[in-house]
Formats: C-alpha cells, sequence, structure tokens
C-alpha cells in the first residue's frame, strides 16, 4: 500500500533516513506538496526519481524552520495507472484551491491510464465540493 507522511506545522521534519526508507519501500512515484505559513501558493513536486524527490526535500529542511511548514509527502505502489509522473500523487484542483492525495485502492473504475485516486480527485471530490463544499466532497 502507498504511504503518506504528513508534517504539520511546528512539527519536526521526518529524518532523511525515515524519508528513504518510505521511499525504498514503495518505488512507483513520490510527490510531496508544501505550504510555507503566510505563502500564497501550494508547492508540488512529483517525480519518479529517488535523487530529484531527495534533493528537494533536503533544501527544503534546510532552509525552511519547521513551524514555517506544512508538508504531505506521498510514496506510490501502483495499483491502477502506470508508473509514471503524471500519475505520481499529489494534485492540485484550482478550481477548489486544495491538493490531494489518497492511500488504498477504490472500487471505482480509473479513466484511461490516471490512477483510481486521480479519477476520484477530479471526477467525483472536485464536482461535489464545487457543489456543497467540504462536507459534500467527504461525502463523495
Amino acid at each position: 500500500m502507498c504511504i503518506i507522511a504528513i508534517k504539520k506545522r511546528g512539527v519536526q521534519f521526518p529524518t532523511r533516513k525515515q524519508v528513504k526508507a518510505m521511499m525504498d519501500n514503495n518505488s512507483d512515484g513520490n510527490s510531496m506538496m508544501w505550504h510555507k505559513k503566510g505563502g500564497r501558493k501550494l508547492h508540488i513536486l512529483r517525480t519518479l526519481s529517488d535523487k530529484e524527490f531527495l534533493k528537494v526535500y533536503d533544501q527544503l529542511v534546510q532552509q525552511q524552520q519547521p513551524e514555517d511548514i506544512a508538508l504531505v509527502m506521498h510514496f506510490r505502489i501502483k495499483t491502477h495507472g502506470s508508473a509514471k509522473v503524471e500519475n505520481a500523487h499529489c494534485w492540485f484542483s484550482p478550481e477548489c484551491n486544495l491538493g490531494f492525495a489518497h492511500n488504498g485502492v477504490l472500487s471505482i473504475k480509473n479513466r484511461d491510464d490516471m490512477t483510481d485516486s486521480e479519477t476520484f480527485f477530479r471526477d467525483l471530490f472536485i464536482p461535489a465540493y464545487l457543489q456543497g463544499g467540504w462536507e459534500a466532497g467527504e461525502r463523495a
């Protein structure tokens, strides 16, 4: 199963050893999204390269204070959709101004070569959220 690690603001960053262990056990794509306190942008990195992921992660840890950064990391094992950058979670919806990652398998038919998680996010969650807010998105 995929691994999601969440670091809230004020919590220390996971160690590089912890990140490497998650990455080594889930080798079909790595991603992270982070937001800096007071910032206006959600940053997202999706990659199949462990080296690229660790380079960006190391820079983040070295350049930012733990109290300023909220971070979500996703390490994928493919179930639906191929192992390609586009299928690495995390995704962003400008319509909702939300980032999304999912852990587990959904009982839905995935669209084309998308993952089941992205299919859910794009085809079910976003429309529900736009119509009825967070509660409707959760029900979806």
